[in-house]
C-alpha cells in the first residue's frame, strides 16, 4: 500500500509541468478556433449575443472535448478555410497523440522510480528490523 501512495505522490509531482503545457495548448487552440471559426452574424451589431456559437467558452469546451476524443463537436462546414483544417489536424496530432503519449511516458517513468525507491526502503526496513533482533 505504501508503494502505491508513494507512486501517487510522485506521479502528481512529476505531472505538474505536463498539465501546465496541456492547459496552455488547450487555451491557445481554443482561442485560435474562436478567432477563425466565429460565425459572421456574431460580429454584427444588434444580433442576439446569447447564441452559444458566439460564446468563447463554447470553443474552450469544444477543444477540451476533442482532447477527450469526441471529434464530432465541430461540423465539417465549420472549416471553410484551409488554415482552419490544418489547425484542426495540428491540434489533433500534437495534443491528442503526442502529448498523451508523453503523459503515458511520464506516469510509467514515475511509477518505475517509485518501485525502485520502495525496494530501497524495504531493504532499509529489513536491515533495521534485523538489528533489533
Amino acid at each position: 500500500l505504501a508503494t502505491f501512495v508513494l507512486a501517487i505522490v510522485q506521479i502528481t509531482r512529476d505531472i505538474l509541468w505536463f498539465l501546465i503545457i496541456l492547459f496552455a495548448a488547450v487555451v491557445s487552440f481554443a482561442q485560435m478556433f474562436y478567432t477563425l471559426l466565429l460565425p459572421s452574424y456574431c460580429a454584427e451589431d444588434g444580433e442576439d449575443k446569447n447564441n452559444p456559437e458566439c460564446d468563447p467558452a463554447e470553443y474552450y469546451l469544444k477543444v477540451y472535448s476533442i482532447l477527450l476524443g469526441d471529434f464530432g463537436t465541430f461540423d465539417r462546414e465549420d472549416f471553410f478555410t484551409v488554415f482552419s483544417v490544418v489547425l484542426f489536424v495540428l491540434f489533433s496530432f500534437m495534443v491528442v497523440i503526442v502529448l498523451l503519449n508523453v503523459l503515458i511516458a511520464i506516469v510509467s517513468d514515475s511509477y518505475e522510480k517509485c518501485l525502485l525507491r520502495s525496494q530501497l526502503l524495504f531493504g532499509r526496513a529489513r536491515v533495521s528490523f534485523q538489528n533489533l533482533l
